[in-house]
Parts: structure tokens; C-alpha cells; sequence
């Protein structure tokens, strides 16, 4: 049974930004994948069919991010965290997150970063990126494409 209370505490949390569009199925791809990644119990009511993949969400809670990481992580994804030096692993090791499956980059220099993310994107299952909103549009148009291409899911916070 669910508890109404977190459930409807997570529910402002979560906020898709770019839906995820439906293209022709990829010969191959990183592993068989399907179109979502599951989610902790704690978060179905708010992601009823798991979090879709290829999308950019904007995710305003540690918490919800770390539970979001954990669920992922422990079915079998990688992911990376960028620019958010003040993530802490020991809260994300007692949410349940494997953190032998995760990437963590603290800081990049400016010039530097669309080349870091673009390499994670091809990387990992879903990419954490900290005080992501100065990006360019035209960058993040694209970069937001390739995620989509490679069933990518960023998770904006900050």
C-alpha cells in the first residue's frame, strides 16, 4: 500500500521538460532496452509507468533523484553525475544506490563541458546535470536530441 503522504510530496518534485519523441526502434542499442526505466514504489503514484527513457526531467529534490538513481542503478543502468559537487554518495549508498554503476564529475571547466556531456550521453543510461540553465538554446537543442537518439535520460537539478 502506498503512503499517500510521500507520494503526494513527490509529486511537485518531478517535472518533465521534453517529452520523449516516438521514432522508428534502433537495430541496436547499448542493451536491450525498454521505453522506461522502473521506479521505487515510492514514486509510482508519480510515475505510474516508470521514468521514460531519451527525455530531459527536471527533478527539484536530492531525495527524489537519489531514489530515482538507486531504482535504475540497481536494475542494471550506469549513470553519471556532473557539475554537482556537493552530491553526496553516502546518502546515495543508503538510498540503495550502486555506486560502482555511477560516474562522478564533480566540475569541468566551461569550455569544456558540451564535449563532457556529449561523451556521457554515450555513456550512460541517465545523466545528472547540476546548474545545467545557462546553457545556450542551440546547445541544448542538440544536445537534447542526442539523448534522445541514445535513449539518454538527463535529470536536470539546481
Amino acid at each position: 500500500m502506498e503512503n499517500p503522504i510521500i507520494c503526494s510530496h513527490y509529486r511537485t518534485e518531478v517535472r518533465i521538460l521534453v517529452p520523449m519523441q516516438r521514432t522508428a526502434p534502433l537495430a541496436f542499442s547499448k542493451q536491450l532496452q525498454v521505453d522506461h526505466f522502473a521506479v521505487s514504489p515510492l514514486l509510482q503514484s508519480l510515475l505510474p509507468n516508470g521514468l521514460p527513457r531519451g527525455i530531459v526531467v527536471e527533478v527539484s529534490s536530492a531525495t527524489v533523484l537519489m531514489i530515482l538513481l538507486a531504482q535504475a542503478t540497481q536494475d542494471g543502468s550506469w549513470c553519471a553525475v556532473m557539475g554537482f559537487p556537493e552530491f553526496s554518495l553516502p546518502a546515495a549508498n543508503e538510498c540503495g544506490m550502486q555506486l560502482e554503476r555511477c560516474a562522478l564529475v564533480p566540475s569541468v571547466p566551461k569550455e569544456q563541458q558540451v564535449m563532457a556531456v556529449g561523451a556521457l550521453l554515450d555513456a550512460v543510461d541517465l545523466l545528472v546535470l547540476h546548474n545545467a540553465s545557462n546553457t545556450k538554446p542551440s546547445i541544448a537543442h542538440t544536445l537534447t536530441a542526442r539523448a534522445r537518439q541514445r535513449k539518454t535520460t538527463i535529470l536536470l537539478t539546481g
